[in-house]
């Protein structure tokens, strides 16, 4: 019987590349130089080729080592740098509980009992008639008033708030609201209403929501709900949720409790 003719084979070798924590199949085709007759023994496949091919992703590799080191160094220097400048904040902030200044920065006059307004901006003193002539026209600042070693929250005489176009007829009549400010902060407002035009009317004339369509008792700044708005629309925040934020971060005293738990339904 004749032998068989001499085949050449082409073997495909498979080998995987893991790229950016993905790992990819790959595949070549090889013509290794062996026969496949009987008389001649199987040869070892040569793999230079593929050797070659896989060289080009060491490189890749190498890369993204000597990047996550870079990344790494920045991440320890940043946080080096804020340990270095966190005791002199800590100086800073603790200052911030001390009277700074006990004169008037309106009238220059020296007041044991300062009032300090954090509202209107920083270190920002007055007595208390330059207060009342500053704030005659504005709306939900709360103040603080130096009581001997530290500052305590001023108590502020009830006012009424009147329709901003100046509306007057023989059918007004005030109420008592829970006003809701730009920060979250509570205050009990004396509102002027006549009866020309709804309630809610009148509130939305000075940007504030009215919680309920008829006989409203709690209003919410209109800034404030279009932070709740967001907040729903990114992080699904719940109103109940954001309400008992707001009573968490802006209470006044140990168990003082808000008057107002859900924006709705008052």
């Amino acid at each position: 019987m004749a032998p068989k003719s001499n085949i050449i084979r082409r073997v495909k070798a498979k080998y995987s590349v893991k790229i950016k924590g993905r790992r990819k199949r790959s595949g070549r085709t090889f013509t290794p130089a062996l026969s496949a007759s009987n008389d001649s023994p199987l040869l070892p496949l040569n793999t230079s080729e593929l050797n070659d091919s896989s060289a080009s992703y060491s490189g890749y590799n190498d890369s993204m080592t000597i990047g996550k080191q870079c990344y790494s160094e920045k991440r320890q220097k940043l946080s080096k740098n804020w340990r270095e400048l966190e005791k002199k904040l800590l100086v800073i902030k603790r200052q911030s509980y001390n009277r700074i200044s006990s004169t008037c920065y309106h009238c220059h006059r020296e007041v044991d009992e300062i009032i300090r307004c954090s509202d209107c901006g920083p270190d920002q003193y007055f007595c208390l008639d330059c207060w009342h002539t500053c704030h005659d026209a504005v709306w939900f600042h709360s103040p603080d008033i130096w009581k001997g070693k530290m500052f305590c929250k001023m108590p502020l005489e009830p006012r009424t708030m009147k329709r901003s176009d100046k509306h007057w007829c023989n059918s007004q009549y005030t109420k008592h609201l829970t006003v809701v400010n730009n920060q979250g902060i509570q205050h009990d407002v004396l509102v002027e209403f006549c009866g020309c035009e709804s309630e809610g009317e009148t509130l939305l004339r000075s940007n504030l929501w009215p919680c309920s369509p008829t006989s409203p008792q709690v209003a919410v700044s209109i800034e404030l709900l279009e932070l709740l708005r967001v907040l729903c629309l990114e992080k699904h925040v719940s109103t109940e949720g954001f309400c008992n934020a707001l009573e968490y971060r802006y209470h006044r005293a140990p168990g003082q409790k808000a008057k107002v738990k859900n924006f709705q339904g008052y």
